[in-house]
């Protein structure tokens, strides 16, 4: 496997996802899940954030997990 292949799975024992409450069409969750895995820095995660508080409102936790380890990975 070549090293930019490798993901690293991180367990955090706490839920790290898109809630269908939160965003309730598949089709809007499964494209801001693609998104996710494009980003490049901090910067565009932290700019992610706070796209998805403008357009669905305030994070709940497990949301809130979601950039932070997004971050952790590509460090």
């Amino acid at each position: 496997m070549a090293p930019e292949e490798w993901r690293p799975q991180i367990t955090i024992g706490a839920p790290v996802l898109i809630p269908e409450g939160q965003v309730a069409d598949l089709g809007v969750r499964l494209g801001l899940y693609r998104r996710i895995v494009a980003f490049a820095d901090r910067r565009e995660i932290d700019g992610f954030a706070a796209e998805l508080i403008d357009r669905f409102g305030a994070l709940p936790p497990e949301v809130e997990n979601l950039p932070e380890i997004i971050a952790i990975k590509r460090a």
